[in-house]
């Protein structure tokens, strides 16, 4: 299946889902982005025999929404989903998710996702983003045929660039940030 058919399918399953619930949670739109992620995961050339897993339980840090690993060995990267109307800066955060950021710092590698964009992290320094697919294309009153075609148009390779860098093994730029200490 190619870049744009997978984007476009889906955007197509998050309007469906947001036109039955308009304040449908991101657990229920979970599955949609793991399935894009196991469609375009083989499409990257250092991703081969990575598995998307979702729920990953991390104990003491906390349950990100999706792990990419190869089977018995640690996860590769990790990725935490917010609903749509939440940034996916985990900066601007507040609350429950605030405290979610502090504790999910201890992640060498992890991205941040609200279904429109996607943020990757190095413990606590942001390192790339990308959109996913133009915000827009999410809507629940979007037309499907305008919706595939501005998700047609859209450039998805600052996508592929960050999702083959979240699969990447770690090196010593992602597993070792210096310690905010350190810093000046």
């Amino acid at each position: 299946m190619s870049v744009a058919l997978l984007l476009q399918t889906y955007a197509h399953r998050i309007r469906e889902l947001r036109r039955a619930n308009a304040d449908v949670p991101e657990t229920a739109l979970a599955p949609a982005f793991q399935q894009l992620l196991q469609g375009l995961i083989p499409l990257l050339p250092v991703a081969q025999g990575l598995s998307v897993s979702p729920e990953f339980l991390n104990p003491g840090v906390g349950r990100p929404d999706i792990a990419l690993n190869r089977a018995g060995a640690p996860p590769r990267a990790l990725v935490e989903l917010k609903a749509p109307a939440k940034s996916a800066d985990p900066t601007r955060w507040r609350g429950a998710d605030a405290r979610q950021f502090e504790r999910f710092k201890e992640f060498p590698c992890w991205a941040t996702s609200n279904f429109i964009e996607i943020r990757l992290l190095y413990r606590d320094e942001e390192v790339d983003s990308a959109t996913v697919v133009p915000d827009s294309t999410l809507r629940p009153d979007r037309d499907d045929a305008r919706a595939d075609r501005a998700v047609a148009e859209h450039d998805s390779a600052p996508l592929l660039r960050l999702l083959e860098r979240l699969s990447m093994p770690p090196d010593k730029s992602q597993a070792r940030v210096t310690p905010r200490i350190l810093r000046s």
